[in-house]
């Protein structure tokens, strides 16, 4: 291989060269995607917890503008 072909793809790589990319791609991705999910699950739940206290808060004030 010339240094001008160095960082293209080359038709004659070997398998073993192909697979090291990919597996080390499919590693990051299982090790990045939990903790994206993860911070994605923890917002939500403040979002919801949010809620429902909102919920709360405005069923006692519907139910004391009832009563009163």
């Amino acid at each position: 291989m010339s240094e001008e072909n160095l960082g293209q793809p080359q038709p004659s790589t070997p398998a073993s060269e192909l697979s090291k990319p990919h597996a080390n791609n499919t590693s990051d991705m299982q090790f990045n995607q939990p903790v994206s999910t993860v911070s994605r699950l923890k917002k939500l739940e403040e979002r919801v917890e949010a809620l429902e206290e909102r919920v709360e808060d405005l069923s006692e004030e519907q139910e004391s503008k009832l009563a009163g």
